[in-house]
């Protein structure tokens, strides 16, 4: 959302109007709702959802302060920052929200960074795209189709493959280190630049990126159902084994069986019901 702008004078609630209001925010909306409905678990609550679109909403805001001026002082034309300065700002501010989530344990399963990262790309675009509708009129049904499924899928896509990214690489890591949020960042950014530089062909490029996003979601819910299918499947074999060690009179011997029974000899029955 770079640049300063004069809002024109559009008629609210005109049939116009809605018509592209509902062009340019409502994929956004069914394609959240289409990952929400695909979730399995259903580990997340309809309230978060609505939270990280909020926060979304809010940083869209900052964004538009941030751009406006970053571009005041920007010494090359305004093609030029739209191709590399607004993406490493607007995905910075989405990254924040992404990274907040990681730190306070609020993404479990890979899936979930998915709906959460896609749910803040989506406030931000639902923000910048009601933005636009004041900015540039409701006289454009075709520019609202392709804000709609183009640039406003793109938010939600590239925040979503950052905190996919993200996730996966903190998992990993034996200790909070920022340099884990870095590789999934380049590629938000380099994606959101990818699209900025073709913005003449948005057909073409809404097309592109409907499909990059839908080869990229399925991998991750086919890899994301394997990896929960394994630990079940990890843990289910660990409880039978330790049944059957229970049953054979095994158990006492195993590390557990003789920490149990250092517990039993040091405290007497009372304190341990206690």
């Amino acid at each position: 959302m770079p640049g300063h702008c004069v809002f024109r004078k559009t008629y609210l609630m005109s049939p116009v109007y809605v018509l592209n209001a509902v062009l340019g925010v409502l994929p956004v909306i069914v394609f959240l709702a289409t990952l929400v409905h695909f979730d399995s678990f259903k580990l997340l609550k309809a309230r978060a959802v609505l939270y990280v679109i909020a926060a979304g909403a809010v940083v869209a805001i900052a964004a538009y302060f941030a751009n406006h001026a970053l571009l005041g002082l920007w010494p090359f034309g305004f093609a030029d920052y739209i191709h590399f300065v607004a993406p490493l700002v607007e995905e910075a501010l989405k990254a924040f929200i992404i990274i907040a989530l990681i730190r306070t344990n609020r993404i479990g399963f890979v899936f979930d960074a998915v709906i959460l990262g896609f749910a803040t790309g989506a406030g931000f675009a639902l923000v910048e795209n009601f933005y636009y509708l004041q900015v540039l009129g409701v006289d454009q049904p075709a520019l609202w189709m392709i804000r709609g499924f183009g640039t406003a899928i793109m938010h939600g896509g590239t925040t979503a493959i950052f905190a996919i990214v993200a996730h996966l690489l903190t998992l990993k890591g034996a200790r909070v280190n920022p340099l884990l949020y870095f590789p999934g960042f380049v590629i938000a950014i380099s994606l959101h630049s990818g699209f900025n530089f073709f913005l003449d062909y948005p057909a073409s490029s809404t097309i592109v990126l409907m499909v990059m996003l839908a080869a990229t979601l399925a991998a991750v819910l086919k890899r994301d159902k394997k990896s929960i299918h394994d630990w079940i499947a990890v843990d289910f074999d660990y409880h039978r084994t330790l049944l059957a060690q229970i049953r054979s009179g095994e158990f006492s011997d195993g590390k557990l069986g003789r920490f149990l029974n250092a517990v039993h000899d040091r405290f007497d029955a009372a304190g341990v019901a206690q």
